[in-house]
């Protein structure tokens, strides 16, 4: 009897001294982070936060199609780097770890004393996998869905939730399942396997769904207090121009590279009661990429995360804990924590950041292209901010899918009988121009992006389509040309 008490304390210790080293790497990871490059686009999103901060109102004078839950999560990064004078990207970073460590205490409290190889697992999906795509809108969804999933799991299990951290949980999953409506996705998914496991009265008295359902209601009350706009005028210009997914685009993402793979093993955990949870939402994730039909590596990254969760449930066991330690480095090896800050000295936000530094003259500046990479990871650095309300020029391409040419193969840029999109476009374009006074206007070559395919477009020729545009844009002049972006001074 004794001898099993002592070697059960043995085991406890261990367990807290693992859980304890894994949290400590979790977090020395992230403090080695902190410094750029975060990548383009929650560099775009934080970049929008940022003007927020400085009085800017969002979908009036930021005009983006993302839901209005990520520029609100980023705020509180941007308002401390605005009172401490501390680098944007460092302190979206250390945000970021700080959103880990309070839902991995949540997760605790919500499961109970996980296994070491479930939380090497954990460490490997929520902070290595990341990598540069850190602090991005799918890792964030992994992070804060993370206590709702040890939820999920524990019912699985038969074990009950505390009611007042379980209502946690699902209030923190609907603020990570509310940054897009693609995410809604993996959590119909898991909802409707545990529907099937529990019967529909135990499902429904779960204090998570209670907490989540709230957390819904909150939200869309919020939006429509503070960020209607983007119900009445965003989502509709969405609808109107923003490219559909057709079946033939969503398989073409699926069929791709290692996915059908990653969907047949997340297919097969299914069929492991336990291992069930992480691998449904993993299935539904990998639907989200599908319908976006981008085919972006970190649209997959909430994929990744629940199979190494899936796998960590899996080997949920004392003989799997080397088997965790093998998935852990391999996951390092394939996404080194620092490959991006060892190539960024080297990089093209690297060279735009040294330019905007030496030739903005603190900005603001104008940025044509329809891209949101490598500008926004160089105007945080640089701490210089775009001019316009426009994070890019997307719309651009859709008004101008098929480019008219005329007989000697130029582009035909509309100047009269716009249709009411492209004289907003045109509109914000002119009046960045004229009022904001950039300082420098940088033009992509608009032909070598995806959108024109090759076609002759060019952004400062359709802006200069407008007289007092024209007028304003001969004021400036070319000063260095990098990587096809002309870069022209006032």
């Amino acid at each position: 009897m004794i001898s099993q008490t002592v070697t059960s304390l043995s085991v406890v210790r261990w367990t807290q001294l693992l859980l304890a080293a894994s949290l400590g790497l979790a977090i020395g990871i992230l403090i080695l982070r902190l410094w750029p490059p975060l990548n383009g686009d929650a560099a775009a999103i934080l970049s929008f936060a940022q003007r927020m901060v400085q009085g800017e109102r969002l979908y009036r004078d930021l005009i983006d199609v993302n839901p209005p839950v990520i520029f609100w999560l980023s705020l509180p990064p941007a308002a401390f780097a605005a009172l401490t004078g501390l680098g944007i990207t460092s302190a979206m970073s250390a945000w970021t770890g700080c959103l880990i460590v309070l839902t991995a205490v949540l997760a605790l409290r919500v499961y109970g004393r996980p296994s070491p190889t479930l939380v090497v697992m954990v460490v490997a999906a929520v902070v290595v996998l990341a990598s540069h795509n850190h602090s991005q809108r799918e890792h964030q969804l992994v992070i804060l869905t993370l206590p709702w999933l040890a939820g999920c799991l524990a019912r699985v299990e038969g074990r009950t939730v505390p009611f007042g951290v379980g209502l946690a949980a699902g209030l923190v999953a609907a603020i990570g399942i509310a940054i897009k409506p693609y995410f809604v996705l993996p959590a119909v998914a898991v909802e409707l396997g545990l529907l099937a496991a529990l019967g529909s009265r135990a499902w429904l008295r779960r204090p998570e769904l209670l907490g989540m359902t709230i957390g819904g209601v909150l939200l869309v009350t919020a939006v429509l207090a503070f960020a209607s706009a983007w119900l009445t005028e965003i989502a509709p210009l969405v609808a109107r121009h923003y490219a559909s997914t057709g079946w033939d685009t969503a398989l073409e993402v699926l069929i791709s590279e290692e996915r059908p793979a990653l969907a047949l093993v997340l297919g097969l955990l299914t069929l492991h009661r336990r291992a069930r949870v992480p691998a449904l939402f993993g299935l539904g994730a990998l639907a989200g990429a599908m319908v976006q039909g981008k085919g972006w590596d970190y649209h997959l990254l909430p994929a990744w995360a629940a199979l190494l969760l899936a796998l960590g449930v899996l080997f949920d066991r004392p003989t799997g804990a080397a088997f965790a330690a093998i998935a852990l480095a391999l996951t390092v090896l394939l996404c080194p924590p620092l490959e991006a800050e060892r190539n960024h000295p080297h990089s093209l936000e690297r060279q735009m950041t040294e330019l905007l530094r030496a030739e903005a003259d603190g900005g603001p500046v104008l940025w044509l292209t329809s891209s949101i990479w490598p500008h926004f990871p160089a105007v945080l650095d640089a701490r210089v901010q775009l001019a316009g309300p426009y994070m890019n020029q997307w719309l651009l391409q859709a008004l101008y899918r098929t480019v008219p040419l005329d007989g000697e193969g130029k582009a035909i840029y509309r100047t009269r009988h716009l249709s009411p999109d492209e004289a907003d476009v045109r509109r914000h374009m002119t009046h960045a121009l004229l009022v904001g006074r950039p300082t420098l206007i940088l033009v992509a070559p608009a032909r070598e992006e995806i959108g024109f395919a090759g076609q002759p477009f060019d952004y400062l020729d359709w802006l200069a389509a407008d007289p007092a545009a024209a007028e304003a844009i001969a004021a400036y002049h070319p000063v260095a040309t990098i990587a096809g972006i002309r870069v022209l001074k006032r």
